[in-house]
C-alpha cells in the first residue's frame, strides 16, 4: 500500500516503523522536519518525507492522521481538496467522525481510531469505527494497518469508542499497579533492580497464563486465593477499600473526558 502519515511523533513514527515491516508498503511522512526513524536500509528505501501535507495525500492511497488533536481540523481542512479516492485514518484522540467529516469538505472515508501506547512495541490494541462511505475494501485496509502494530476491534457504534478507554488508559493503571509491588518489594529488601524484575515478570506472566488457558478473571483470582492464605489476607483489605469499584469509577470519569473532549 502506499500509505502517507501525516505528523511523525511517538506515535505516527510508530506506525510507519511498523507499517514498514511489510514489504509492500511504501511509507510517506508528513511533517516539518525530516522524520528520525530507526529502520533497515531497505525500508529506508521505501520510506520518503515532504513538508506539503497535500502532497503526501496526493500520492497516497491511505491517509493516516496522526497529529495533536488540536492540529487535526486544520490538516483536514488543508487536505480537503485533495482528497478523492483516499482512505483517511485518524489517531488523533477524542475526535468524533462528524467532526473530521465537516473539516475534510463533507469527505466521508474517514476512520476514526483509538490506539493504546504499546502499540509502539508493535503490541497494541486499536478501536476503530468507520463512517458511512468506507467501503468494505477500506475496512479491509484498516484492519490490515492496524494490526501491523497489534490488535484491532471494530465497533457498530461510534460511542463505543469513548469506552475505548479502557485500553487507552490501562497501561498507566497496569504501571500503577506495578509501582506498587515493586515498592513493596523494596521494603521487603530487594534491590530497586530485583523489584522491577519481580514486577514486571508477575503481570507478564500472569498476562501469559490467562492468554494461553483462556481462564476467566473471576476464576483465577478465586484459584489463587487459598482459604486462609496470604492472598486473601490481601484481598480483604482491598475489598475493605473498594479498590475495584474505584477503578471502575475511574475508568467512567476517563469515558466522560473523553466524550468532553470530541465536543
Amino acid at each position: 500500500m502506499k500509505i502517507g502519515i501525516i505528523g511523525c511523533g511517538h506515535m505516527g513514527g510508530a506506525i510507519a516503523k511498523a507499517l514498514l515491516l511489510e514489504a509492500k508498503n511504501s511509507i510517506t511522512v508528513g511533517a516539518p522536519r525530516a522524520p528520525h526513524l530507526s529502520v533497515s536500509a531497505s525500508q529506508k528505501k521505501r520510506l520518503s518525507w515532504l513538508t506539503d501535507n497535500r502532497e503526501v495525500a496526493r500520492k497516497a492511497e491511505v491517509v493516516i492522521i496522526a497529529v495533536k488533536p488540536n492540529l487535526a481540523e486544520e490538516v483536514l481542512r488543508e487536505l480537503a481538496p485533495e482528497l478523492k479516492k483516499q482512505l483517511v485514518i485518524s489517531v488523533a484522540a477524542g475526535l468524533t467522525l462528524a467532526s473530521m467529516v465537516k473539516w475534510s469538505g463533507g469527505y466521508k472515508r474517514i476512520v476514526r481510531t483509538i490506539p493504546n501506547l504499546p502499540a509502539q512495541v508493535l503490541e497494541g490494541l486499536t478501536v476503530w469505527k468507520a463512517a458511512a462511505g468506507v467501503t468494505q475494501a477500506d475496512k479491509k485496509k484498516t484492519a490490515a494497518v492496524l494490526a501491523s502494530f497489534g490488535g484491532e476491534i471494530e465497533v457498530k457504534r461510534e460511542r463505543m469508542i469513548d469506552w475505548a478507554v479502557v485500553s487507552g488508559s490501562s497501561p498507566a493503571f497496569v504501571a500503577a499497579f506495578m509501582e506498587s509491588l515493586a515498592r513493596v518489594a523494596v521494603k521487603g529488601g530487594f534491590s530497586q533492580k530485583q523489584a522491577r524484575q519481580l514486577a514486571l515478570q508477575s503481570v507478564f506472566g500472569a498476562t501469559c497464563y490467562i492468554a494461553k488457558t483462556g481462564v476467566d478473571f473471576g476464576e483465577l483470582k478465586k484459584a489463587v486465593q487459598t482459604k486462609g492464605g496470604a492472598t486473601e489476607a490481601a484481598f480483604k483489605v482491598l475489598n475493605d477499600k473498594k479498590w475495584q469499584q474505584a477503578l471502575e469509577s475511574g475508568l467512567i470519569a476517563a469515558k466522560n473526558r473523553c466524550q468532553q473532549m470530541g465536543k
